[in-house]
């Protein structure tokens, strides 16, 4: 399998990792308790994967890891769970500091209230996916 396919389905595994993890917790969206919408933390279980994300890690490892590979995989997946929370969290705060100064009917935005308006998730979204990409990297190289 070349590189930039196991790169892609590393990451397909992180975010199935991140699913189970919020479903484990309840935790989003909309749980009670953080204050940021979001809920609390969710939970960061190790390998506990939903069944596609079992199919994506036979697929990227087809044969099973070493104990001491196994608990760094399990480091990087409990690590990105924590940091695809925070990163859900800085995604929440954004728009709510926006709607707050601007309003919640994006049909209302001026030009250049759509345009702060978009690149600032832009910017939220580039750094979770440049986040996701490295954590995958480091994933794959052990």
């Amino acid at each position: 399998m070349k590189d930039d396919a196991r790169l892609e389905l590393c990451e397909k595994l992180l975010q199935e990792a991140v699913y189970q993890a919020r479903a484990k917790s309840g935790g989003f969206p909309g749980g009670a308790g953080a204050g940021c919408g979001l809920g609390p933390p969710p939970e960061a279980r190790g390998l506990e994967l939903t069944e596609h994300g079992r199919e994506l890690f036979g697929t990227l490892f087809p044969a099973p890891p070493s104990p001491t590979r196994l608990a760094r995989i399990s480091e990087l997946v409990q690590g990105w769970v924590g940091e695809a929370d925070a990163l859900d969290r800085e995604r929440n705060h954004f728009l709510r500091a926006f709607r707050t100064r601007h309003g919640f009917d994006r049909r209302a935005y001026s030009p250049a209230e759509a345009q702060e308006f978009e690149a600032g998730l832009a910017r939220v979204n580039a750094e979770a996916s440049a986040r996701l990409r490295t954590t995958a990297r480091a994933l794959l190289d052990g």
